[in-house]
């Protein structure tokens, strides 16, 4: 037979595992790399389409503001529209504190206009169209900043109805047909207008987008129309600024394709809205396809045998204009990092490979049995197999230090199985990540448990003997939370939160977890039977369990992680909790769990009510155990409360009261009737002015009063 030595047994072994771990090693730097650079480029581009449109807001909102405040004083009559030498100073000493605008003006509903237009070396030109009996003259005057006129002259009269020009060299201009105009005439609120070409009388044309102002008295009659232009070359400014690599691309567009911004958009066209592939890059005019067919946010894709980066996303600031924005890049740009690190990582790992070998060889005959039985620890470390492991004491001083620290790790996972869930542990230790902050919306079900009067109990207790008490009461009831596949989240004084469906999916949770408060409930028997023997005080607890979707993840610092769930169906559920002590029950579950477990468990209804802090209302029931005198004829107590409790919910108050009279003598072990006798006396006698059957548990009822 075949026989091979020890030694090289050794090697041959540790060399696959060396290469094994050298090339997992790489294959999951190399992952680890491409996703880190992945999730950095996302980020970066999100952040950077989040500046522009910051920029767009900083470049848009002081317009607004000043519109907003010049529409108070017009509206109010302090400061009159019209051909006057205070309007123009009042539009000049707008424009002045505005230097991203070019224009600033005021449209009255018969045609009259009145614009300033920011010209250069402190010069600004004044254009006054007043409209007269059909008839509108158009004046154009230079002033400086001061508001004092340098120059002036008519340049064109013509007839309103007809448009035809009685003198002058210009074309009529009616403002009231403007697409600005039009736009924030048809919304009757303040807009910012799509682009169009500016143009009045001759003056150089250039694309530019309008916040406009409708000025309404408060009859509803249109006072006129107080507009400040912006040229898109500012848009394209800002746009130009943003660098993300040396070869991205970024710009913005409508949902026609058009070019709204981009670097050198001046360059295309002056009075026409140019296409996106009229920038003559294929390869941005390429992504905008695929964006268009696939509608992703990101993405990557290959054109001219070269690889692209793509991100788009419409400016949420700028809907009604429908723009969104582009950033595309060659991945080049960034991959070459993680190359350089990948073939370092490579090098390095070939390079452990051959010293390893080496190593191997030279003390494998000493090492072999020790090092097997340490990885073969580690490997069920790594599955939370925990149980303690015997073997000799290595003669090499380090194996046995190794030993040692394997040991002593068993023991510390043994103890810090007990801080988290232990399903929680396994999932992190099988991942081979750190946790971190972050969490996932997922649906889950939820229940809290609370000990009643527990304060006025743990009073009349030594600190140790309470401790000891809660102790031997958390661990029965949490055995039966992880038999049931729940998990504890955490202990709040004599509470318990659980939830169910993370981190593990459970696709029957509502039923899981009523299944669990129902052994909690037996489970508390015995423990009361075993403490009454004991000498020590029995208790009772209250239980509320909901569904729904929740933020489940890791909470916290860097330095101090817990896991837990939030939102709106927590909360729920320790209201619900709660309540028990109004309707004197034990179990009490929400709709969103009655819906999915009617079948499988006995329930009856107990109200629909809006716990404290909430408006909404929400039916509750009862959970039952099987043993309860009510189990036995639900069927016949559901109909007669049904039947009492629509009167109730109709606001037939002496109907319900006949009704649930009828439910007490015919069930008189159960004590909702009377709870329901009460309230319907008291809301015969002071109803609500709308009653929508919901009722609201405030401190003062939850407390035993009406």
């Amino acid at each position: 037979m075949f026989k091979i030595s020890i030694r090289a047994s050794i090697l041959t072994l540790f060399a696959l595992l060396l290469i094994a771990i050298g090339t997992s090693i790489i294959s999951i730097n190399y992952s680890a790399a491409n996703k880190i650079v992945h999730q950095s480029i996302a980020e970066l581009l999100k952040k950077t389409s989040i500046a522009i449109e910051s920029n767009i807001a900083e470049l848009i909102e002081p317009l607004k503001q000043r519109e907003t405040f010049g529409a108070e004083l017009i509206k109010n009559k302090l400061v009159k529209p019209g051909p006057s030498q205070e309007f123009s100073s009042y539009m000049l000493h707008i424009i002045s504190e505005l230097p991203n605008a070019s224009i600033i003006a005021f449209a009255e509903p018969n045609g009259s206009y009145y614009e300033v237009e920011r010209g250069v070396n402190h010069v600004f030109n004044n254009t006054l169209i007043t409209c007269k009996k059909n008839i509108c003259t158009a004046t154009q005057q230079k002033i400086d900043n001061t508001g004092v006129i340098i120059s002036g002259k008519v340049i064109t009269r013509w007839n309103q109805e007809t448009d035809k020009v009685i003198s002058g060299a210009f074309q009529p201009y009616d403002p009231r047909i403007r697409p600005w105009y039009q736009k924030a005439l048809q919304a009757k609120r303040p807009v910012l207008s799509d682009v169009f070409p500016s143009l009045i009388f001759g003056g150089q044309s250039y694309l530019c987008v309008n916040s406009v102002y409708p000025i309404y008295l408060g009859s509803g009659k249109l006072l006129g129309m107080l507009s400040i232009k912006i040229k898109l070359q500012t848009l394209s400014d800002f746009i130009s600024k943003q660098i993300v690599t040396k070869n991205s691309v970024t710009y913005i567009f409508d949902n026609q394709d058009n070019l709204i911004a981009a670097k050198n958009l001046h360059i295309l066209n002056s009075t026409q809205l140019p296409k996106v592939s009229e920038m003559k890059m294929p390869w941005v005019d390429a992504s905008l396809r695929e964006y268009r067919k696939t509608n992703k946010q990101l993405f990557y894709f290959k054109f001219a045998n070269v690889n692209y980066l793509a991100f788009y996303d419409s400016l949420a600031g700028l809907k009604d204009n429908n723009w969104s924005i582009g950033i595309v890049l060659p991945f080049s740009d960034t991959a070459a990092e993680m190359r350089l690190i990948l073939f370092f990582t490579i090098a390095l790992g070939i390079f452990i490979l051959i010293c390893g070998m080496v190593l191997v060889w030279l003390i494998s005959g000493a090492i072999s049995k020790p090092i097997i039985k340490i990885a073969h620890e580690a490997e069920l470390i790594t599955k939370l197999d925990l149980a303690d492991i015997s073997h000799h004491s290595a003669r090499i001083k380090e194996i046995s230090y190794m030993q040692s620290a394997f040991q002593n790790m068993r023991q510390t996972l043994k103890s810090f199985v007990r801080y988290l869930p232990f399903s929680l542990v396994k999932t992190l230790l099988s991942s081979g990540e750190i946790a971190h902050v972050g969490g996932d919306s997922r649906k889950l079900t939820f229940l809290f448990v609370d000990i009643s009067s527990f304060t006025s109990m743990s009073e009349k207790m030594p600190p140790e003997a309470l401790m000891q008490y809660l102790s031997e009461y958390f661990e029965a009831m949490s055995r039966i939370i992880i038999d049931n596949f729940g998990t504890v989240d955490k202990y709040i004084g004599d509470a318990i939160m659980a939830f169910w469906g993370a981190p593990n999916l459970d696709h029957n949770q509502e039923a899981h977890a009523c299944k669990c408060a129902i052994k909690m409930q037996e489970a508390l028997s015995k423990l009361n039977q075993v403490w009454y023997a004991q000498g020590k005080p029995q208790v009772k607890f209250r239980i509320g369990i909901n569904s729904g979707n929740a933020i489940v993840g890791n909470v916290g610092s860097k330095d101090r992680l817990s896991y837990t769930a939030i939102g709106d169906s927590v909360n729920l559920a320790n209201r619900i909790e709660g309540i028990n002590k109004v309707y004197k029950t034990t179990i009490i579950i929400s709709h969103a769990v009655y819906k999915l477990i009617k079948d499988q468990f006995a329930c009856r209804q107990l109200d629909y009510v809006a716990v404290r802090g909430k408006e909404e209302g929400v039916c509750i029931y009862e959970l039952l155990p099987k043993d309860h005198p009510l189990a036995l004829v639900l069927a016949d107590y559901n109909k007669s409360f049904q039947e009492a409790f629509g009167y109730y919910i109709n606001g037939m108050w002496s109907e319900a009261i006949k009704f649930f009279q009828k439910l007490k003598d015919d069930f008189p072990s159960d004590n909702l009737a009377d709870l329901y006798l009460k309230r319907c006396q008291f809301l015969q006698n002071s109803a609500p002015t709308e009653w929508d059957g919901v009722w609201r548990l405030t401190d003062e009822f939850s407390n035993g009063h009406l």
